[in-house]
């Protein structure tokens, strides 16, 4: 069997007892449960294997023999000598076993892939990596503690920086904390919780700033709703946009203006304006018109009347159209007076007219031996002329002045007697006051 029985021979001796040593056996194979003729203790020698056995009892015919190994114990602790670190001339260190550690490496290479409870207390100068795919990487701090990400200087010239699958970067802040990069978003960006407000605060004596791509509309500040509608939205070129719901500035200002203004401040160009525009889809639509409103008590409204040939209209009520007072006419020029009087409640005011051309309703005229015809284009058959004589012009004798109208041609005046005939000699002026009856 080659076996060889070195118990007899104290160079061969393995053991911790020089005076009743077990005898060392060399062989070129393992034991077996057969080879029980030997005292408990006795040491085996593969040389096949290189491998060491100890005999630890025999019982019932069978031995029971123990291979020598490195025991099951992790190891937590590679400690370096008074000398430094320990550190290989040749080959590598395999550390193959570890709390919460397995390791992976050839050359001088060591990379530790590690899981839960693993506590870095010395620099890192690998990457950091998580399990495996589809499972998140923690950085958890204890309660009451911070999870602080210490960069190298304070100047700016370090970053924190977050990249993609292709180290291309994506988000980054730098040391002097000034400048936040953000290079591109290819799915929504959330802040918060459900249930919880997003705020942002600046300083006091700082503004927030969101700087658009361009100064001529191209792009926006948008808002939408949860399904992604666009709600409003603020152009750069300084357009408010409200897509859904009305624009309300509601407050409670006591002895104080609350007020919507409407500026353009330059005073360099005549066509810098100021328009509150207010507009509708088109003639088959609705009102454009503002509204004014005493709560509980009257209420008045101005717009155009889609209804009523677009008619400028002022109204007693909140509907356009509704108790008018007033309208506007833009085909026939009209300004209609639509209840109750036009009164001039004023102290020495005036109703001032046009006269004196062929389309006015108002002037003077002279008779020529008793009569006179006086041009007029807008006259018409059942319209109403006043007359007042206003200077005798030295005649012999005055009549009744009698109009007779040619309508859209002109109208004559002639001076008759009492008895009815023409008053030749009636060379008066006199004033005319034409009215259209509605």
């Amino acid at each position: 069997m080659g076996i060889e029985n070195d118990g007899k021979n104290p160079q061969g001796y393995m053991g911790v007892n020089p005076t009743k040593r077990p005898e060392t056996i060399r062989a070129q194979r393992a034991p077996g449960t057969g080879d029980r003729r030997y005292k408990v203790g006795t040491t085996w020698v593969d040389e096949s294997a290189n491998s060491i056995w100890f005999l630890t009892s025999v019982a019932a015919g069978s031995a029971t023999w123990s291979q020598a190994s490195t025991g099951a114990s992790d190891v937590d602790t590679l400690t370096g000598d008074s000398g430094g670190a320990l550190s290989p001339t040749a080959g590598n260190i395999n550390v193959l076993g570890g709390t919460n550690m397995t390791v992976a490496g050839a050359g001088s290479t060591l990379t530790a892939n590690m899981d839960a409870a693993i506590t870095l207390a010395t620099s890192v100068t690998s990457p950091l990596y998580t399990a495996g795919a589809g499972v998140d990487l923690d950085l958890t701090a204890p309660t009451g503690q911070d999870a602080v990400l210490k960069l190298g200087d304070n100047g700016g010239l370090n970053e924190f920086s977050v990249t993609d699958s292709s180290d291309v970067e994506i988000f980054s802040i730098d040391s002097d904390g000034n400048t936040i990069s953000l290079t591109s978003f290819t799915s929504p960006s959330y802040i918060g919780t459900a249930g919880a407000d997003v705020s942002f605060e600046v300083a006091a004596g700082f503004d927030l700033v969101l700087k658009s791509g361009d100064a001529v509309g191209a792009n926006k500040v948008s808002f939408t709703d949860s399904a992604d509608a666009e709600i409003a939205s603020l152009d750069s070129d300084g357009q408010l946009n409200l897509l859904v719901g009305d624009f309300v500035e509601s407050r409670s200002a006591a002895s104080l203006e609350v007020l919507a203004q409407v500026t353009n401040s330059d005073n360099t160009a005549a066509d810098s304006d100021a328009f509150v525009e207010v507009a509708v889809g088109g003639t088959s639509g609705g009102n454009p018109g503002i509204r004014f409103q005493i709560s509980g008590g009257q209420n008045f409204s101005m717009g155009i009347d889609n209804a009523d040939s677009d008619k400028l209209v002022i109204c007693a009520d909140n509907d356009l159209g509704t108790d008018v007072l007033m309208k506007l006419d833009e085909t026939t020029k009209n300004v209609e007076i639509s209840q109750g009087n036009l009164v001039l409640g004023a102290v020495a005011t005036q109703l001032q007219l046009n006269g004196g051309a062929v389309t006015d309703f108002i002037g003077v005229g002279t008779l020529v031996a008793g009569t006179v015809t006086i041009l007029n284009t807008n006259i018409a058959a059942d319209d109403r002329i006043l007359v007042t004589r206003s200077a005798l012009n030295a005649s012999p004798a005055l009549g009744h002045l009698i109009t007779t109208i040619s309508a859209a041609t002109s109208f004559t005046v002639d001076s008759y007697s009492a008895v009815g005939a023409a008053a030749t000699t009636d060379v008066s002026s006199f004033d005319y006051f034409i009215v259209r009856q509605n």
